[in-house]
């Protein structure tokens, strides 16, 4: 026969196989639809998981080449600590002296103060090299980038402060803005498409020593305030590179030991460095949904197995007529291979709801997780795994139903199912297995995020408005700025105490929980400084006199700050106890003194001792901590904190107007209540936890299904004998118990599996929870009883209508 026949009959076969799985499938409409939808949510679950893992860990950043692209990060070769930035003078060495880099940028996170337009803003930006945008390899879709520019008031703006904050004009480029009340030049616009370092970034700025704020921080070399990202030479390895690097940063320790000792390079790919820290949560929710869709598998294996028991009859006539072994495995699998098809289809449907979800409770900060969607590539994967499981849930039946004996098929119609029960409570065991691995794993998580959410951060966060403030330079003088920082706070408190419905007022520097992080050296008694891993560090936070009335932070030893603690008074400090506890153990620590080279605070008298708060979140503990009044240390910006009568957000509207009235040119950069803040800081485990208790609950209701489906059929291919039993004198109850006891003797063994492997994984989580081991007994022993209930929840009514078979009936089944 010539191959062109050939392929023309195997093309006849396959359609007549579908056409005939098609009729069957018809024939069956509850089997077909539970078939199809539960390998919807396996797939539509893996199908959105997938394209998330796919845009955040897997695809490479959206530069040319990103492969080069490494990031640079300072730390401290005793300890191993890593500071993460550098100093100015330190990058612009590394770009003078390198050898094995096309680009190094230097970069810093700043904040800045938008006016000049339509109505002012506080915005997002980045002070920058002059070889940032090289660097990354990316160009500004309008004007140009900052390449041989040097010591200029530059800037470049993303898309969407182009779009929102100047319509889309092109006649932006050239025109002059103000940034904190400094004359910019716009130069360039960026892609719609680019987000560096963080989609938060709206503009970037390059560094200049025009600006005083930024003077000291570019000449300072023992500033570690600078990332620093570079692009490799072509023909150049990392490990060529971090060796250059080591040989730099030596050098420098010698050149420059007072700043530099001890300091280190370590080279890391920036794709690494940004996705690195969230890889974990992300694959293990993937191994979850993947658990889910192992489960699904299960489930549609043991109806098919139930299913090719009651057709035993039909293919036992087809093999009497001559069908072959390998037309019935064809025919079987091809009606896998259709359910395998429509569920696939179904689930790329289900897939874009569940992206909507997952999106809407996912963090801000994971890396380009606003970017992911249901593109080609994931429908492709959505297609694959729908082949792959149809082949994975098919293969077993009708292997098992082609090797049948039609003889024996024809002489036993009504056993079918007896004979393939090891193979059916097989899968259903596997099924229970997986699903209390995943009810641990949510437990687990479900466990720690409520021990999470009950935590006392030190304060009370109930009925408290917290309003972002960020002033710019008025000018280089310290009077002048004095005035215009903490004069403009003192009388913008004093109007907003006034205001009706507000019960206090203050300010602070850092707000906790979601606020930055000034960790500074200081010196105790003048005792002298070690090596910057054994200097003395503590939390500086500026606050106002009554912020920890406010806040209703606790006084433990001395007093609070008073109206007497003014610029020309002796600078005093308030320390934690966390700090007390660390440096005088047994002693008392008001009246010691402090010094701080931090804010120009200096030596500084400790006059009071105040209770522990979570500063940098609600799983940290309370790390040591200084406050010193802003009355005395001036500050650019601060974190309003308003305490009021009734519903916070009520004031957001007259705050604002106040603040426009002591400034117009002044924006607030936000408002937010401490509670939303609060939550917002459990984003990532209340993201993790929301996802692996969704799957779990899947496949706790996959294995309830499942057990339900395998005993109901049991119940209807052993009516005759159950009818022989109640007439030779079983009671009601013992055929109830008969039927209960397998369901239990099934979910037993598969929960005894299940731990097993819920113990091997626990230990894969134990980094991400808070507050509650691994191993956590009373979660172990929750999750297995919750499965066994639902198992013999599933079995109850299959195992009362067994009760309640009529024996004359049921002997004449056959």
């Amino acid at each position: 026969m010539e191959p062109q026949e050939r392929v023309k009959d195997w093309l006849h076969l396959v359609y007549s196989d579908c056409r005939f799985a098609l009729r069957q499938l018809r024939k069956s409409p509850t089997f077909t639809a539970v078939a199809v939808l539960t390998l919807a949510l396996g797939v539509g679950a893996n199908t959105a998981i997938f394209s998330i893992c796919s845009m955040v860990l897997f695809r490479p950043l959206p530069y040319p080449h990103a492969e080069r692209l490494v990031k640079a990060d300072v730390y401290d070769l005793k300890s191993g600590d890593f500071y993460g930035e550098t100093s100015y003078p330190d990058f612009t060495d590394w770009s003078e002296q390198n050898h094995f880099f096309d680009h190094l940028a230097a970069f810093e996170s700043k904040t800045f103060n938008l006016s000049r337009t339509k109505q002012p803003e506080h915005v997002q930006g980045e002070a920058v090299s002059s070889d940032f945008f090289e660097t990354l390899g990316i160009q500004p879709f309008l004007g140009r980038s900052f390449a041989g520019e040097q010591n200029q008031q530059v800037v470049v703006l993303s898309y969407a402060l182009w779009s929102r904050s100047f319509g889309s004009d092109r006649r932006v480029i050239g025109r002059s803005i103000a940034l904190d009340g400094y004359s910019y030049e716009v130069v360039g616009v960026m892609p719609r498409s680019f987000q560096f370092p963080d989609p938060q970034t709206e503009l970037w700025a390059l560094i200049t020593s025009v600006r005083p704020d930024l003077r000291e921080e570019i000449t300072a070399r023992g500033n570690l305030g600078f990332f620093v990202v570079g692009r490799l030479h072509t023909n150049a390895t990392l490990s060529q590179a971090q060796a250059g690097m080591t040989t730099l940063a030596s050098g420098l320790e010698q050149k420059y030991p007072e700043s530099n000792r001890d300091l280190g390079v370590r080279l890391v790919p920036l794709q690494e460095d940004m996705v690195g820290k969230f890889r974990p949560a992300l694959l293990i929710l993937m191994g979850a949904a993947a658990l889910v869709l192992l489960i699904a598998c299960a489930n549609i294996a043991t109806l098919l197995l139930a299913r090719a028991a009651a057709r035993q009859p039909e293919i036992a006539i087809r093999s009497s007529l001559g069908a072959s072994r390998y037309r019935i495995l064809a025919q079987l699998l091809t009606e896998s291979l259709l359910l395998a098809l429509a569920g696939g289809a179904l689930g790329a449907v289900f897939a874009f709801p569940f992206m909507g979800v997952m999106l809407a409770y996912a963090p801000q900060d994971i890396p380009r997780m606003s970017s992911a969607n249901i593109d080609l590539p994931a429908l492709a994967f959505a297609g694959l795994i729908s082949l792959l499981t149809g082949i994975l849930f098919g293969l077993a039946p009708a292997w098992q139903s082609s090797l049948r004996n039609p003889n024996t098929s024809l002489k036993h119609t009504g056993q079918g199912l007896e004979r393939r029960k090891p193979l059916t409570r097989a899968v259903v065991v596997a099924e229970f297995a997986l699903s209390l691995i995943l009810l641990t794993a949510a437990g687990l998580f479900g466990k720690s995020l409520f021990l999470l959410n009950h935590v006392d951060p030190g304060f009370r966060a109930d009925h408290l408005l917290t309003v972002e403030i960020y002033r710019s330079m008025s000018d280089d003088s310290p009077d002048g700025n004095w005035k215009n920082w903490t004069g403009f706070y003192q009388q913008l408190l004093a109007r907003i105490q006034a205001l009706p419905g507000v019960e206090s007022a203050g300010a602070t520097l850092a707000l906790p929980i979601h606020g930055r992080i000034w960790n500074i050296g200081f010196k105790i008694d003048g005792r002298p400084f070690g090596r910057p891993s054994e200097q003395p560090q503590a939390d500086a936070r500026i606050v106002s006199n009554n912020y920890f009335d406010v806040m209703k932070i606790p006084l433990r030893k001395g007093r609070y700050f008073s109206e007497y603690d003014t610029q020309d008074a002796p600078h005093v400090a308030v320390i934690n106890e966390a700090l007390a506890r660390l440096y005088w153990p047994s002693d008392n620590p008001v009246g010691r003194f402090l010094e701080m080279g931090a804010f120009g605070a200096g030596r500084c008298e400790i006059v009071g001792v105040v209770g522990d708060i979570r500063q940098t979140n609600l799983g940290d503990e309370p790390a040591p901590g200084i406050y010193v009044p802003y009355t005395q240390e001036v500050m650019p910006w601060q974190t309003l904190v308003v305490r009021t009568k009734n519903e916070p957000m009520a004031l957001a509207a007259p705050i604002r107007q106040e603040v426009t009235a002591l400034d117009p040119e002044q924006p607030v950069a936000r408002l937010a209540t401490m509670d939303e803040l609060k939550e917002a800081s459990t984003a990532q485990p209340r993201f993790r936890t929301f996802l692996l208790g969704a799957f779990a609950s899947i496949a706790l209701l996959l294995s309830a299904i499942g057990i339900y489906g395998v005993m109901a059929y049991t119940v209807g291919r052993r009516t005759s004998e159950i009818g022989i039993r109640m007439a030779l004198g079983a009671r009601p109850l013992n055929i109830f118990t008969l039927i209960v006891g397998e369901s239990i003797r099934m979910t037993i063994l598969g929960a005894s599996l299940g731990l097993v492997g819920a113990y091997a994984a626990s230990r894969v989580i134990k980094n991400l929870l808070f507050g509650v081991t691994s191993t956590d007994p009373f979660t172990f022993a929750g999750v297995t009883l919750l499965l066994c209930f639902v198992a013999v929840l599933a079995s109850y009514f299959p195992a009362r209508g067994a009760s309640r078979v009529d024996p004359l009936v049921a002997i004449k089944y056959e």
